[in-house]
């Protein structure tokens, strides 16, 4: 058995929000927990809706949003083997709320980050063919999609929202 933690959130009721990947030699499944202040498990969510045979199925980034529901990008591998970005909307229980799949190309596409834009959207980035910035409604479903191709492999690791003076 093996784990490795990809991300760890401080939560508003000052516990910590934790993702990661966790499997063995055939396969893995990510895992979604929650952490008292003293590192205890108060509740942990193993996923078994990934195909359990390959070790690209993954949770990159975990953001609490403002009516403390979780939020979760990684990716996943379809049966064409094919890796997909995939989006997770969990309650503060740590329950599915919705969970969505995209491919964005016909190679590769992964969910790395993400920020609650509004109540009524949200901004997620990740790579498919270069970079990608994604804008899901508050049900996961496509508003938006943009694109940037530059030379090489460069992950989109992070995205802020800046206000710019009036």
């Amino acid at each position: 058995q093996y784990a490795k933690v990809f991300d760890v959130e401080a939560t508003h009721d000052h516990n910590y929000s934790v993702v990661g990947w966790s499997g063995n030699v055939n396969g893995g499944n990510y895992f979604f927990s929650k952490l008292d202040s003293l590192g205890n498990e108060i509740w942990r969510h193993d996923n078994t809706a990934f195909n359990g045979t390959n070790f690209n199925n993954a949770m990159y980034r975990i953001h609490e949003n403002t009516d403390h529901t979780f939020l979760l990008t990684g990716v996943i591998t379809d049966t064409n083997l094919i890796n997909q970005a995939y989006i997770v909307k969990r309650d503060s229980g740590g329950n599915i709320l919705w969970e969505k799949r995209y491919s964005f190309s016909l190679h590769h596409s992964k969910a790395i980050n993400t920020f609650e834009q509004n109540s009524n959207s949200t901004i997620f980035t990740g790579i498919s063919d270069g970079l990608f910035v994604f804008k899901t409604d508050s049900l996961g479903d496509s508003l938006q999609f943009q694109r940037y191709n530059f030379p090489g492999y460069y992950p989109a690791s992070d995205i802020n929202q800046t206000v710019l003076p009036e």
